[in-house]
This record gives C-alpha cells, sequence and structure tokens, in this order.
C-alpha cells in the first residue's frame, strides 16, 4: 500500500530496530516531493515528556486531533526511516510550529552561517 505523506505531517513511527517498541509519533521533515521518490523519510520523534524552556532543541507540539497530549519535538534526534515504518498520519503542524522546528535543525546543523553567507 503506497502512502501519501507530505513535509510537516504528524506520523505514528516504528522506531524499534533491535528490540520491540510501540510507534512513536513523529514530524515528517523530508521536502514532500523527494518523499515520493525516495524510501527515506527524515523525521523528528516527539515525545510527552516535556521540558520547559528547551528550545530549539526541543518545540512544543500543542495537542490536536490525533495528537491527544502536548508532545515536545525532540529535534536533536533527527533521523531518516525507510518509509514502510511510517505506520499512519495523525494530524499536521502548525506553520509555527514547523518554523521552530526548522530553526531548531539549523541550530545542531549549524546551518545559520552557511545560509547567511550564501545569500551574500
Amino acid at each position: 500500500m503506497e502512502m501519501n505523506y507530505k513535509r510537516g505531517a504528524i506520523v505514528l513511527a516504528d522506531f524499534s530496530c533491535l528490540h520491540q517498541a510501540p510507534p512513536v509519533p513523529a514530524v515528517i521533515l523530508s521536502d514532500s516531493e523527494l518523499i515520493e521518490i525516495l524510501d527515506l523519510v527524515v523525521v523528528v520523534p516527539l515525545t510527552t515528556n516535556l521540558i520547559e524552556g528547551s528550545e530549539p532543541l526541543r518545540i512544543r507540539i500543542a495537542k490536536r486531533e490525533g495528537l491527544a497530549k502536548d508532545h515536545d519535538a525532540m529535534v536533536e534526534q533527527l533521523r531518516s526511516l525507510p518509509k514502510e515504518r511510517i505506520i499512519q498520519a495523525l494530524a499536521m503542524v502548525e506553520p509555527e510550529e514547523m518554523a521552530k522546528i526548522e530553526e531548531g535543525v539549523r541550530a545542531i546543523l549549524h546551518l545559520e552561517h552557511i545560509l547567511s553567507n550564501s545569500s551574500q
């Protein structure tokens, strides 16, 4: 079954490798067009273990339909998963939430200086 997921989707993902673990919500960061052609999808896992004042490494994702509790996006745990490990779509992040996640990714990968230098 081919699934049609998009950037910004909150999905249920199987992160278990060597041991059984329950599926975990995650936010898809991959470009929507690349998801169609690549076998891997880049995601940020979510947790209900909330840590206040931890931006940009953790971004609060408010509860909504499909997500029963508030979660933190654990930007420092950026991962690639095979598409078949994505179980189902749950919801979408808000544009403000996605902007904060992107800011966190730029910070942990030290991309700010590259992006600002390339625009000069």
